[in-house]
C-alpha cells in the first residue's frame, strides 16, 4: 500500500524556534545556526492595495519560497518524522512525504496504515504541521489478475482516506498494477504531443541542427525522466512512444514533400538518435556503470568456455519479479553478447553505448 500525504501549506506553517531548536540538534551551531537565524528571523511583510500599505507585522512561521535554502530547511524540519513514527519505509523530497506498506492481505495493511496515521497525527500536532485529507491518497498495489473486491477504511483523525487507482508521484503516474500504461499516456498528451505541436509550427523557420536542439531540451528530456521506473512497461506503450518520437523525426528533416512518406529507420541512425525503448536501455547501462552494478550480477551460466557466454538470470516468480533492475540488467546484458566493457571510463563507454544503441537492430524487449 503506498500512502500520499499531502501537508498544508508545508512551507508556509514551518515554526522558526522549532526549526532552529531541529538544527541544533543536528549539530549546526555557532556562526552558522546564527546566520540561518539571521536568514529566517525580522522579516516583516505588509498588503499594499491601490497605494494603501496596511502596517508591517513580523513574520514567524514559513520558510522563503523559491530559495535554493528553503526546501533544504523543510526537509531539516520534518527529517525526524521517521524516527517518532517508528516507520522507516518512507520518501521524503522537499513536500511531498509518501509512505509504504507491506503484508500478506488488505487487512494487515489497513492496520499498519492506520497505525501509522495515528501516530503520525501526534507528530504534526507537536510540530504545528496539518495534514490536507481531501488531498492525501493512497493506492493497494496488486497484480493485475488479482480480483480482491474487499474494501478496507484507511482514516485520519476520524476522516476517511480516498482509495485511488493512480497517483503521481514525483512525476510519475503510478498505477495500483504498476503497467505504466497511464504515466505514458499522460506523457503522450500532456507533454510530448504539445512539444510536437510547437516545432511543427516553427518547421521552417529554423535550421535542423536547432530542431535537434528542441528534441534534446524539450521532448527527449522529458522522454528520459523516471525511465528507469516505468522503463519496464508493455511494448505496446514503447511503440506509442517511438511513434511520437518519428513524428518529431521527420520535421527535424528538410523535405519539401509529404514528410509522412519519409522512413525514420535510417533518421535514427543519421541524427544518432536513440529510440524510447533504447533511451531505457541507455539509461539502464549508464546506471550498472555508474554503481559498478556489473561486478554483482550473476555468474557467467557455463562452467566450460563458450564465444559467447551468457549471465545467469535470476529466478523469478511474478511479473513484478521481471520489472527489477538487477533482472533487466541480466537480460539486457545476454542480448548484447560481449559488446559491453565496463571497465572503460564512463565517458567513453556512455559514447559506445549510444553508437552501439543506436546501429544496433537488437530485438529485446521488456
Amino acid at each position: 500500500l503506498g500512502l500520499f500525504l499531502d501537508l498544508k501549506k508545508a512551507f508556509d506553517t514551518v515554526q522558526h524556534d522549532i526549526l532552529i531548536k531541529k538544527l541544533d540538534m543536528y549539530g549546526v551551531r555557532g556562526i552558522a545556526l546564527n546566520l540561518i537565524k539571521s536568514y529566517l528571523c525580522d522579516r516583516h511583510q505588509y498588503v499594499d492595495i491601490n497605494g494603501i500599505a496596511s502596517s508591517k507585522m513580523r513574520i514567524l512561521y514559513g520558510v522563503p519560497q523559491g530559495s535554493i535554502l528553503g526546501p533544504f530547511l523543510f526537509l531539516v524540519y520534518i527529517n525526524d518524522i521517521t524516527s517518532v513514527t517508528g516507520f522507516t519505509d518512507i520518501v521524503l523530497y522537499a513536500d511531498d512525504t509518501n509512505v509504504f506498506f507491506t503484508g500478506a492481505n488488505k487487512a494487515s495493511l489497513e492496520k499498519a496504515a492506520n497505525e501509522y496515521l495515528l501516530k503520525l497525527s501526534g507528530w504534526l500536532l507537536n510540530n504545528k504541521l496539518s495534514l490536507n485529507t481531501s488531498k492525501t491518497k493512497y493506492i493497494i498495489f496488486k497484480p493485475i489478475n488479482r480480483r480482491d473486491y474487499s474494501t478496507i477504511n484507511v482514516t485520519y483523525d476520524g476522516t476517511l482516506i480516498e482509495q485511488v487507482k493512480e497517483q503521481k508521484f514525483l512525476g510519475v503516474w503510478f498505477s495500483e498494477e504498476l503497467s505504466w500504461t497511464t504515466h505514458v499516456n499522460n506523457k503522450l498528451k500532456a507533454d510530448l504531443a504539445l512539444i510536437t505541436g510547437s516545432i511543427y509550427t516553427i518547421r521552417n523557420l529554423i535550421p535542423t541542427s536547432l530542431k535537434q536542439v528542441l528534441y534534446y531540451s524539450l521532448f527527449y528530456s522529458r522522454l528520459s525522466y523516471g525511465i528507469l521506473v516505468w522503463g519496464t512497461t508493455t511494448a505496446y506503450n514503447y511503440k506509442k512512444l517511438i511513434v511520437a518520437q518519428k513524428k518529431v523525426l521527420r520535421l527535424c528533416e528538410n523535405y519539401k514533400g509529404d514528410r509522412r512518406n519519409l522512413r525514420t529507420g535510417p533518421l535514427f541512425v543519421k541524427y544518432n538518435m536513440l529510440k524510447a525503448n533504447q533511451v531505457y536501455y541507455f539509461k539502464l547501462l549508464q546506471w550498472v556503470h555508474r554503481n559498478k552494478l556489473h561486478i554483482h550480477l550473476g555468474q557467467y551460466s557455463s562452467t566450460y568456455p563458450i564465444r559467447e557466454p551468457k549471465r545467469k538470470v535470476p529466478m523469478i516468480r511474478t511479473n513484478y519479479g521481471s520489472q527489477t533492475l538487477t533482472f533487466q540488467t541480466t537480460k539486457l546484458l545476454n542480448s548484447f553478447g560481449m559488446h559491453m566493457d565496463f571497465n572503460k571510463p564512463f565517458t567513453i563507454f556512455k559514447y559506445e553505448c549510444r553508437h552501439f544503441l543506436v546501429n544496433s537492430a537488437i530485438s529485446y524487449t521488456t
